[in-house]
């Protein structure tokens, strides 16, 4: 329902028009849209998207990437604030359709998905672009997700994050 996710935190990577924008919303300050333009990534060709949250001097802070290039957020960064509050969701990790309102479906073929706990610098973004071997990683001990989807295993993708065995489960 409609009322559930408009206070539910989280995070969400949309469609907006021709490009990718972001959405975080927090349980106690609402959500921050990120919509500035970015490079055409529905294009038909295979591009590398990358959000970095982070806490700075008391305020959290959101940068991203295309391909590795840094967006141009009002000056790079994205400050949501001092005190932006808790982001867990307590939805499950969703890729591809969801059922929140006020945000387009965004179809593509991913692969090569990772999550980490902690957040990676300029300079480790753009150089684990493409990085197939588990130890070009950076800080590869806060990987926690790690979804390549090269497995081809029936209804799931293998989670090969070291010590994480939580797998996407394929479903609709």
């Amino acid at each position: 329902k409609a009322e559930r996710f408009a206070s539910t935190p989280g995070w969400t990577i949309f469609t907006s028009g021709a490009t990718w924008a972001f959405s975080v919303r927090s349980e106690t300050t609402g959500e921050r849209r990120i919509q500035a333009a970015t490079p055409n990534v529905f294009d038909n060709q295979w591009h590398t998207l990358t959000v970095v949250i982070y806490d700075s001097a008391g305020s959290r802070y959101v940068k991203r990437f295309t391909d590795a290039a840094r967006v141009v957020d009002v000056a790079s960064t994205v400050n949501l604030g001092a005190g932006y509050g808790n982001i867990a969701s307590p939805s499950p990790l969703t890729m591809g359709w969801g059922a929140d309102p006020g945000y387009n479906g965004v179809t593509f073929f991913g692969s090569d998905v990772r999550i980490y706990n902690t957040a990676l610098t300029d300079e480790e973004v753009r150089n684990s672009l493409c990085a197939a071997d588990l130890s070009q990683l950076p800080k590869l001990s806060n990987l926690i997700g790690y979804w390549p989807a090269d497995d081809a295993f029936g209804g799931r993708l293998r989670n090969k994050a070291p010590g994480f065995p939580y797998d996407f489960k394929l479903m609709g």
